[in-house]
């Protein structure tokens, strides 16, 4: 099986959302099923805000057959050094590539991905943004939740 290749594969959520809610407070954690149109594919959805830092976000998108992450999406002043050598400092994204797993990352606002994601403060439409790339049809309306 060709890893990199489920990246792109079409996928739907397995239950039938409506909306998703993020709750925007500390150690906010959420996670779905999705599953390749064919059926033959399942991947865990997940998304978490830092413990002590709510502007520290991860979502990542996890192969269940293979245990292996697709992508990953870091922001927060979270900083990467890929096996390269090269440092990222920004907000970026790690795609799976054969023989390095997840350990390559591309800044956000790089010519790359800078419109993919023109406003990664939005959580609303980062996750949007990061549901369409990794080919999610039928993405439900996303709304935020904020408890001071």
């Amino acid at each position: 099986m060709e890893i990199e290749k489920l990246i792109y594969e079409i996928k739907k959520f397995s239950k039938k959302i409506h909306t998703i809610n993020l709750n925007c407070e500390n150690g906010y954690k959420f996670k779905e099923e999705l599953s390749s149109n064919n059926g033959k594919n399942t991947y865990n959805l997940y998304l978490s805000y830092g413990k002590m830092n709510v502007e520290k976000i991860s979502i990542n998108t996890v192969h269940k057959q293979s245990n292996k992450v697709l992508v990953r999406l870091d922001l927060g002043n979270q900083r990467h050094v890929n096996p390269d050598g090269a440092v990222i400092t920004s907000d970026h994204i790690h795609i799976y590539k054969d023989g390095y797993d997840e350990k390559f990352a591309y800044a956000l606002d790089s010519d790359e991905f800078k419109d993919l994601f023109p406003d990664p403060k939005d959580r609303c439409s980062l996750l949007k943004a990061y549901l369409e790339f990794i080919e999610v049809i039928s993405v439900p309306q996303i709304t935020e939740t904020h408890s001071f």
